[in-house]
């Protein structure tokens, strides 16, 4: 008989507890959102922009995201806090997934159901990377959700192989994937999860995972489709992304991701999980090896990654979900609430200090301490003096050079009435734009380029070199752009720069 955290009054409880706890604490990352003065980095306007166009797939991920962001804008409107309110939303749904699958492991490792849902919950949702990531939006708030469902569905369908726990399973690896298609290292995970444990294998070979297989290819079918019509784009583009070009070794990147690692994971849930390890010796459990294959591998693959080329820290994110049930599990296995104590401690110091510096952004980007802020300011002031040139100029039509001020611009001049436009792709497009909003000699004229640098410009007849745009954000950074005057649409990068 399958087991269910709801099936005792303790865990019960403590499940309310948890969603109380949740919601409090989504609400307090949501009154953040709305009262801090960031603005929106490039990639949250660009999936902003997907969602008001929805498809099965865009340039360079799945749909998913831009699918939720246009859920929550439709009720909730188009600034920058309900862009991002999805995002702790999803983690926080994403704790609650870790909690019932903690509930599961803890007991086959000696420790208490109810106190490892509760710990998992409060230390998965405060997770240090976790509440830096709840600032923003991304294709990892679904990711998480969906790779956290695929595990507990998977230790449900280990327990019981049913067509529920099957079906279950498929559309949460189906919706992994049209949330990012770094689901497949679930796909990975299992398979050397398979090798490594004859759980695993009698798992695997279950009859009836296919029709998990089926229903996961049917979710992510239409995605395929769409990548079918366009060239295969999100695929190159993906692999573009890796950038493997040979064996040259960069260590500093690897002591770099690494130590990223450890801050997601937080200092003492690290400790924990190095304790747990030397304490299990050679001889693994069963749980333990399962969590194991669906994390180490991805931070091992990922640090690789990193010391070749460049990883991201976010890269590996979807490792930590199983690390903080099996650290957690762990530490209620060892009866030690000091260490969860402590641990839980240390992440809501990161939530308080994440908050109050995104509270004073637009005082700390201004000093040495706040140079990350410099992504997320200056865009709507210079959106502002984009505007006034193109007013002056009596244009309707704007074209911008660089990705990422074509999604600005086109993010906060949505009201404007302006199109934003882009020069057309040569070849395959280098990124969403080219593809999207390519300008066309039917655009209307005249039109204002707006390019980052240009040598020599405005020798056309037909271009005029207009005022030069420069916006302050901080100290030596500024929003920069030249800007020309053009009579006709029917115009070319070269009649410009």
């Amino acid at each position: 008989m399958i087991s269910t955290p709801l099936q005792s009054n303790s865990v019960r409880s403590v499940f309310w507890v948890s969603v109380v706890f949740l919601i409090v604490l989504a609400a307090f990352r949501a009154l953040i959102l709305n009262l801090t003065p960031m603005q929106l980095f490039f990639d949250e306007a660009q999936y902003w922009f997907w969602g008001t166009a929805l498809d099965f797939g865009y340039f360079s991920k799945p749909p998913l995201l831009a699918w939720i962001i246009r859920g929550f804008t439709e009720v909730c409107g188009t600034g920058e806090a309900c862009i991002r309110l999805a995002s702790p939303v999803l983690y926080g749904l994403t704790a609650l997934v870790g909690g019932f699958l903690a509930s599961r492991i803890a007991p086959r490792l000696g420790g208490a159901a109810p106190a490892a849902f509760l710990w998992t919950v409060v230390l998965l949702a405060t997770l240090p990377g976790i509440s830096f990531a709840t600032r923003l939006i991304s294709t990892d708030g679904p990711l998480l959700f969906f790779f956290a469902c695929s595990l507990l569905f998977l230790d449900r369908f280990r327990e019981r192989p049913s067509v529920l726990n099957a079906i279950g399973l498929g559309i949460a690896v189906g919706a992994g994937f049209m949330a990012k298609y770094a689901m497949v290292y679930f796909v990975l995970c299992a398979v050397l999860w398979m090798v490594f444990s004859v759980e695993g294998r009698r798992t695997i070979f279950k009859p009836a995972i296919l029709l998990s297989i089926i229903v996961a290819a049917l979710i992510l079918a239409p995605n395929l489709w769409w990548n079918a019509s366009n060239d295969w784009i999100t695929f190159q583009h993906t692999g573009e992304n890796a950038k493997w070009q040979g064996l040259n070794f960069k260590f500093d990147n690897l002591a770099e991701f690494f130590g990223a690692q450890i801050g997601i994971l937080g200092p003492v849930l690290f400790v924990v999980l190095l304790i747990g390890l030397w304490k299990s010796g050679r001889k693994l459990p069963p749980p333990v090896v399962f969590l194991l294959c669906f994390s180490l591998p991805v931070i091992f693959l990922m640090t690789f990654q990193a010391t070749i080329s460049r990883a991201h820290a976010n890269w590996a994110a979807v490792a930590f979900v199983a690390l903080t049930v099996l650290t957690v599990s762990w530490a209620v296995s060892w009866r030690s609430k000091p260490i969860l104590v402590v641990a839980a401690l240390v992440h809501f110091v990161a939530i308080g200090t994440f908050a109050i510096a995104d509270l004073h952004a637009d005082t700390l980007v201004h000093n040495k301490f706040g140079a990350a802020y410099k992504r997320v300011f200056g865009w709507h002031e210079f959106s502002a003096e984009v505007a006034k040139v193109a007013e002056e100029a009596g244009a309707k039509t704007i074209v911008v050079d660089r990705r990422n001020k074509v999604a600005q611009l086109t993010y906060y001049l949505r009201d404007s009435g302006y199109n934003i436009r882009t020069w057309p792709a040569k070849g395959l497009p280098r990124h969403f734009y080219e593809m999207a909003v390519p300008l066309e000699s039917k655009d209307a004229a005249p039109v204002l380029v707006v390019v980052a640098s240009c040598r020599a410009g405005g020798e056309a007849a037909h271009v005029a070199v207009g005022p030069a745009i420069d916006v302050y954000v901080r100290p030596r950074h500024s929003r920069k752009a030249q800007s020309f005057i053009v009579k006709s649409a029917n115009v070319s990068k070269t009649d410009i720069c």
